[in-house]
């Protein structure tokens, strides 16, 4: 089996402090290939953590490689999720503090 790349992008702060957001792309497959793009928000104190291992465990969206998604903390701790994608036609907020 082919090892996974994994891209962390966009890496952003919550307005709280307590949060971070983050775009990752990871891929992987050989030849026949694949990829997807999905976003993470985790606790702060784990910023140094391997992106692999907040990937697994703090995935909130999953998209695909061919759309672009957008996030921004909207207030506090609300993250705005959006693409131009058919998986998130309006977009989506998240509380994450609850």
């Amino acid at each position: 089996m082919e090892p996974e790349d994994f891209d962390e992008t966009n890496e952003i702060e919550s307005v709280t402090g307590k949060y971070i957001a983050s775009i990752y792309t990871r891929m992987g497959g050989g030849a026949a290939g694949w990829c997807e793009k999905g976003v993470i928000i985790y606790p702060k104190e784990l910023q140094d953590a391997e992106t692999e291992e907040l990937v697994h465990k703090w995935t909130v969206f999953d998209g695909r490689c061919r759309n672009n998604i957008n996030i921004n903390w909207a207030e506090g701790d609300l993250l705005r999720i959006t693409s131009d994608g058919t998986q998130l036609p309006n977009g989506v907020t998240i509380n994450v503090s609850n």
